[in-house]
């Protein structure tokens, strides 16, 4: 294993005490946490991020958005809210500064819950520049199968257009920008790395790997596996024949705004699956069970 990384079986552990967010962890009195993040404030951040937890140990909670800073968009109304977090939405790059060099960086932990890239460049330089302690949760990355590796003359031809190559060597030349930035000091690396399974840098974006190398990584579960631990006593499995649907929360997805896909329409979306299940239960005479984020 790669130095810094961390195994899937070694965060596979019901034993992993929650993240502390201590001066033991961060070097810094911690009295506030700050997170930065491209979505609203949901009930599923709340729970994956131990934000409850975080103020039953008497620290202040910040949420901030910079979903529009990013993507130049306005995300649905927020799902979720909790008593004694201060939700604040930036829209233009300068507020976020002022709000980054206002704070007290001896007793402020950020957490950058967003991926490095080209979009969020401007966002840790700034985040960089203050000398801001940051966390960031490594989890969420999964593995994939490779698949079979296509030949270089197979992928030459896939680029014999001139603008997908362009595109191509613009890509290149913008991620290696990115990781220059990181090896030469100008995006600092994180502080401490909550880590879920050896492919959590790839959650960081470009050069989390470095990350790894620099900061102090701390094992924690994946969230799924969280969830499986505090449900497991609830008899959820039905007595008779099941399948399962894994609904991937069409609805409200986050990436479909990111990316500038339509929303699904709730009604039409939930009237159609409950119609297709309900003709799957009668022809199959089995139930379906569905699994839903």
């Amino acid at each position: 294993m790669e130095d810094g990384l961390v195994s899937d079986l070694e965060t596979a552990n019901s034993n992993i005490a929650l993240p502390r967010f201590n001066q033991k962890n961060s070097g810094v009195m911690v009295k506030k946490v700050v997170f930065i993040m491209s979505l609203p404030l949901s009930t599923k951040i709340i729970s994956d991020f131990y934000i409850r937890e975080i103020l039953d140990e008497g620290i202040e909670v910040e949420y901030w958005n910079v979903a529009e800073i990013l993507f130049k968009k306005t995300y649905p109304t927020p799902e979720g809210n909790l008593k004694g977090v201060g939700s604040c939405t930036f829209r233009f790059l300068s507020d976020f500064k002022k709000a980054i060099f206002k704070s007290d960086k001896l007793t402020t932990v950020f957490i950058p819950q967003i991926t490095y890239d080209y979009r969020s460049f401007k966002i840790f330089r700034i985040i960089s520049k203050a000398n801001c302690c940051t966390f960031f949760f490594a989890r969420g990355a999964l593995p994939i199968n490779p698949g079979k590796k296509r030949s270089d003359f197979l992928k030459l031809l896939n680029y014999r257009l001139p603008f997908k190559l362009a595109s191509k060597i613009s890509q290149k030349i913008i991620a290696f920008y990115l990781l220059e930035s990181k090896k030469r000091g100008w995006i600092k690396p994180h502080d401490v790395l909550f880590a879920a399974g050896s492919k959590a840098p790839q959650v960081i974006g470009v050069g989390g790997k470095l990350d790894f190398g620099k900061g102090k990584v701390v094992p924690i579960n994946y969230f799924d596996y969280d969830v499986f631990q505090s449900e497991a006593a609830k008899e959820s499995v039905p007595s008779q024949n099941y399948c399962v649907f894994l609904d991937e929360y069409l609805t409200r997805h986050p990436d479909f705004i990111a990316l500038g896909i339509p929303l699904v329409d709730e009604q039409s979306y939930f009237n159609h699956l409950n119609n297709f299940f309900a003709s799957v239960e009668k022809a199959l005479n089995i139930k379906v069970v569905i699994a839903a984020p």
